[in-house]
């Protein structure tokens, strides 16, 4: 189920959904249902309130930082001792038992795909990385369905060709979803920046960049012509004086 469906839920039904995160613990966590609301203070923890998997039986001591910790039963018969913040923020849920099955169930943790996936979705949703203002906050998002699941997303993207590929989205603009996201090497990936200078010529867009691959010229020679107000056809097509890299002998006498 999407993530922003399971808030909806939340709504509705009183419940509280734990934030999903790639992290061991911040991910698995679980809807999280109470009969009451929970705020920051630990006396809101109560002896049979149930927290995703976690039923809590009684108080545990405290850590050495002075928080309250708790006795708790999880669905599978375990027991966990977990403190009380981690208890209302969800990112203990089980006892441990739902991460194993989850590493058991796609067999995928530690792949490629696998961390290509959580670095997408932390980039996208995680203020704290240094590239969120980059992805998540000019609002780019991951579609539900990739959010909802790691198969989901591989179902879709497949194996990485090779070691050097990562994931591309076609529009720069656009949100990490099936039909605008790809496996691309990192010079496709550079043609497609979106701070590239395109050039157009018998009616064919290009990078810079690519139109060094078909005309043979550096993108410095081209970038260099355009700058002192060549054509674009005429700074991809006019051969480079031999005297200088990138000036033409028209250039050199002043004209343009």
């Amino acid at each position: 189920m999407p993530l922003n469906m399971l808030h909806k839920i939340d709504n509705l039904a009183g419940n509280r959904v734990a934030p999903e995160r790639c992290f061991p613990e911040h991910f698995f966590s679980a809807i999280t249902k109470h009969s009451g609301a929970i705020t920051g203070d630990e006396a809101m923890i109560k002896p049979g309130e149930k927290y995703g998997r976690l039923t809590v039986l009684e108080e545990a001591g405290r850590t050495n930082s002075g928080r309250l910790k708790f006795k708790c039963l999880c669905d599978c018969g375990n027991e966990k001792i977990a403190e009380s913040s981690n208890i209302e923020r969800g990112t203990t849920s089980s006892c441990g038992c739902y991460r194993t099955e989850f590493f058991t169930k796609h067999g995928m943790v530690d792949t490629p795909e696998w961390h290509t996936w959580c670095a997408m979705r932390d980039r996208c949703q995680n203020e704290n990385n240094a590239k969120y203002p980059r992805y998540g906050g000019r609002g780019i998002t991951v579609c539900d369905r990739w959010l909802e699941s790691f198969n989901n997303f591989f179902d879709d993207m497949g194996e990485k060709p090779g070691g050097e590929y990562s994931i591309e989205r076609t529009n720069n603009d656009g949100d990490y979803k099936p039909e605008n996201c790809k496996w691309a090497t990192p010079k496709e990936q550079s043609l497609n920046k979106s701070n590239n200078r395109n050039i157009t010529f018998n009616g064919e867009t290009h990078p810079v960049a690519e139109w060094e691959r078909i005309c043979g010229f550096k993108p410095k020679t081209i970038n260099s012509r355009l700058n002192y107000g060549w054509t674009p056809e005429r700074a991809i097509t006019e051969p480079i004086n031999k005297t200088n890299r990138w000036y033409s002998n028209e250039l050199q006498e002043g004209t343009t």
